[in-house]
Order: structure tokens, then sequence, then C-alpha cells
């Protein structure tokens, strides 16, 4: 199966930017990529004109609109609350140059 790309899920998005999922829709692709969020998590997409673009879109990641995110799971049963769902907080001092 050819390896799925940013752009190509960005193509099935409403494309308003309208921020109500959280982010842009361009940043709404990448994070359906990295399975940290579902098709479903766009409210845009549970309109009736987008339909055909949600259920696309499932196709496309292989039925992830049913499955868990991959924020939601954790392995070592410890709870995410509390927790930046799209990733570990960062601490520590970033440091850029030389």
């Amino acid at each position: 199966m050819p390896r799925k790309s940013i752009y190509e899920l960005y193509e099935f998005l409403p494309k308003t930017n309208c921020g109500e999922c959280g982010m842009s829709c361009m940043a709404f692709a990448g994070h359906l990529l990295a399975r940290d969020v579902r098709p479903g998590d766009c409210p845009l997409l549970d309109e009736p004109e987008h339909e055909d673009k949600k259920r696309r879109l499932v196709e496309i990641l292989g039925g992830v609109d049913k499955e868990q995110r991959r924020a939601d799971f954790d392995p070592q049963g410890e709870s995410d609350e509390g927790r930046n769902q799209i990733g570990p907080a960062f601490e520590g001092e970033l440091v850029f140059g030389g």
C-alpha cells in the first residue's frame, strides 16, 4: 500500500481553517497522518455537505474514525489526564546554533 501524505489527507478536509478543531486544516491533516486525531474530530466533516470527504478520509486511513486515537492509547496503563494529548510536555532549555 502506498504511503499516505499530509497533502493527500488535506485534499479531503474543508480547507476553511475555521479553527473549530483547535488548528488549521493543514495542521489537522498532519495530526490525522500521525493518528493523533480522527476525521470525526473536525466538526465541519460532520456536516452533510462534507460527508463524502469524511467517508473518503476514513477509507484512506483504514477506518481510523472508529478506532482510538494514538494519544488515547496508554500501554503503561497511566492516565494522560492533565497531559498534552499531542505529545509529552517539553521540560528543559532549547538551544539553537552553536
